[in-house]
């Protein structure tokens, strides 16, 4: 964004001068007159108008910032807390952060219900539902929907009709957005799934095109690689690695040999 510079003349005149922050908050600086900096033994170019330098101090109770502002990655996301409602079994219930502690869990985020792409990615989730839970795992599906319309989609669609685990409720976007999965301006979740340790934080996620589907049998598989990895620190997985099969222990004889 242009930062503009306001003219200092020699008469001394002052004149607020407005800087865009990292922390994208505004902030208004009233600049000293000529004499003032001079006093503070600045030195100012000659002419009619100049540029100089800012540095912006904020304290963090003045200006305090989300933190998610400028978060680079989630992994290692410890997940918020949360209360919200769920369909399952033909019944509503609750469902908090504590819920999802203690176990490995996936949060399987799509755009809405009654739509196209998601019914086969939720039908794929729930024919593969009893392998997850073999594992340890626990799916919950999510969108920005209420639990009636979850309700209202799995008896109106055969597809969907199929599914065993929570159907949670964000109406709110509380879940969407802690996981920076939102779209303002759509006003729905993206297409986004986060495999979360028992400690409740994010070791594996991703999120893809609103018209692409994903592969329930991909996201099965790098639970499995999650889970052994967090049991086996000195251990790493190869590519398309499947349980049972070899893993690599890194080494400085193996650099440069795989």
């Amino acid at each position: 964004m242009p930062v503009h510079v306001p003219n200092v003349t020699s008469e001394g005149r002052t004149a607020p001068f407005f800087f865009l922050c990292p922390t994208r908050t505004m902030t208004i600086v009233w600049l000293w007159t000529p004499e003032r900096l001079r006093r503070g033994r600045w030195r100012l170019p000659r002419g009619r108008s100049w540029l100089t330098a800012l540095v912006c101090v904020l304290n963090a109770h003045a200006f305090p910032y989300d933190d998610k502002e400028v978060m680079m990655t989630l992994l290692q996301h410890e997940l918020t807390e949360f209360k919200t409602q769920a369909f399952q079994d033909n019944e509503f219930h609750e469902v908090t952060k504590q819920d999802l502690m203690g176990h490995w869990s996936v949060l399987f985020f799509y755009p809405a219900d009654f739509t196209f792409v998601c019914p086969t990615e939720l039908e794929d989730l729930a024919t593969r539902y009893e392998d997850f839970k073999k594992a340890g795992c626990e799916i919950y599906s999510v969108s920005c929907d209420t639990e009636f319309v979850h309700k209202a989609w799995h008896e109106a669609n055969e597809k969907i009709n199929k599914i065993q685990f929570p159907m949670l409720a964000d109406p709110t976007a509380t879940l969407a957005r802690d996981l920076d999965t939102y779209s303002e301006s759509e006003g729905k979740a993206e297409r986004g799934d986060f495999i979360l340790s028992p400690e409740g934080k994010v070791v594996a996620y991703e999120v893809i095109s609103s018209n692409v589907g994903r592969n329930a049998d991909e996201i099965l598989r790098r639970v499995q690689a999650s889970q052994f990895v967090y049991e086996h620190g000195d251990q790493v997985c190869p590519a398309k690695w499947e349980p049972g099969e070899e893993t690599i222990e890194p080494s400085l004889d193996l650099v440069g040999q795989l």
